[in-house]
């Protein structure tokens, strides 16, 4: 048997595809025997610009008791790499391990060595930038958007506020912005200065924050006005349906009123109720108004206006209040639990009507088998079966209970661990 080894970086673009030799084994025929090895492995720690400042493996040193060698004290990190910048990217100081070449630094880029030396070339995927200069080698192909700005500039010039993604324009870091507000505001400026006169002006451009949702597949960060209006488009796309902004004609259709008070348990309901500023409620209403326009002006060569006028998407705050899921209380005024479950989502308080049921036959049938059944379904939903912690069991809990009218239908079961999860619901329904 052998085996091709490679340095795995914690990259899949820095890690060949490694080449194993089956062996023979007796009774079992052809299999490939791995050696895992510590040490080989690298993980990155960087700063808010992405800077990689250094790497450490996947060891530990162990740190020998004075006069006891075979006493352990405890572990320390196992440093590979370690670098300083100067603000444009240069290294000021730099410590490698001798048998590992880490090809990633400043903003997290690949460094080129081949050409100007160790560490003063680095591929942004657009442009290839010099760190000793603070200059890229060609020009900005966005040249015709920044007239205010050298075609050969790095991020704005504001090394140590913003970064350059990709070689084409500066843009706020999103590092340290995960509590910022949907619709947040920041800016970047520059003075633009003419070479034929006193005239000078300070150019000033707008970026808009959007905190991203898993469930409509957008990416939180800042954007331009245009960039923030493509983002936010499926999330403007049902709030234009839930406000009943789409005409007879138009290809999407209005909510109904049965979908507008099951709001809390959708997507549109969900980002929502994660939290949003007044001023982004009133950026994503004016979105879906723009779009119920376009689609109301643009279906079967007929214009109809949106039902929502200017006053409307101003008073956004009274609108809002119908996305938010209002706190469920039972008879002792306990706020029905806030429960999230990997792969599914906050577990929903069941509609009504909540009357009794036989619910000792439907208990006496909730047997093993159908418990590993919809183990099962669960799986081909795509969503993980929940790990029990040690100490803890797993309970399939009804979401409406047996007692209340529920069933045994498997959107009506999710798992829970006992008793961090589970018991929370049932302390609950005991004072419904």
């Amino acid at each position: 048997m052998s085996v091709a080894t490679s340095l795995l970086f914690g990259r899949s673009l820095d890690a060949d595809q490694p080449k194993y030799t089956p062996e023979s084994i007796t009774n079992l025929g052809n299999a490939y025997l791995i050696n895992f090895t510590r040490g080989n492995k690298l993980f990155e720690l960087t700063n808010h610009l992405g800077n990689v400042m250094a790497t450490v493996s996947d060891r530990t040193l162990p740190e020998a008791v004075t006069g006891t060698p075979t006493a352990v004290r405890g572990y320390t990190a196992d440093i590979v790499t370690a670098s300083d910048y100067y603000p444009f990217g240069m290294v000021s100081r730099a410590f490698n391990s001798p048998s590992v070449n880490y090809r990633y630094g400043f903003n997290g880029k690949e460094v080129d060595n081949e050409m100007f030396g160790i560490g003063n070339e680095l591929d942004y995927g657009m442009r290839v930038y010099d760190p000793r200069v603070g200059r890229f080698l060609s020009v900005d192909p966005l040249t015709k958007s920044f007239p205010w700005y050298t075609p050969y500039q790095y991020a704005g010039n504001k090394p140590i506020w913003a970064t350059d993604l990709d070689g084409l324009e500066e843009r706020p870091t999103t590092e340290g912005n995960e509590r910022t507000t949907e619709f947040a505001t920041t800016s970047t400026s520059a003075d633009l200065q003419s070479s034929k006169g006193p005239f000078k002006e300070k150019v000033t451009k707008q970026w808009f924050w959007h905190k991203g949702s898993s469930e409509y597949g957008t990416t939180a960060g800042w954007y331009d006005s245009e960039e923030y209006s493509k983002m936010v488009r499926p999330i403007a796309n049902e709030l234009a349906g839930y406000l009943g902004m789409y005409g007879v004609t138009a290809k999407s259709s209005n909510w109904n009123d049965e979908q507008k008070a099951d709001v809390v348990n959708t997507s549109l309901g969900r980002f929502f109720s994660s939290g949003i500023s007044e001023e982004g409620a009133k950026a994503l209403t004016a979105e879906a108004y723009s779009v119920g326009m376009y689609w109301n002006e643009s279906s079967s060569g007929r214009t109809e206006f949106s039902s929502i006028n200017v006053e409307s998407v101003i008073g956004v705050g009274q609108l809002i209040k119908g996305l938010l899921p209002k706190a469920i209380k039972n008879s002792k005024g306990v706020v029905y639990p806030n429960v999230t479950v990997g792969g599914y989502g906050k577990v929903p308080f069941p509609k009504g009507p909540y009357t009794p049921n036989n619910s000792q036959i439907l208990r006496s049938e909730f047997t093993p088998k159908l418990k590993g059944e919809f183990k099962e379904w669960w799986i081909q939903q795509g969503r993980p079966w929940p790990d029990v912690p040690e100490g803890s069991t797993l309970n399939i809990h009804h979401i409406k209970p047996l007692s209340k009218g529920g069933t045994n239908s498997f959107d009506n079961l999710v798992p829970l661990i006992q008793p961090e999860q589970h018991q929370p619901f049932t302390n609950w329904w005991r004072a419904f």
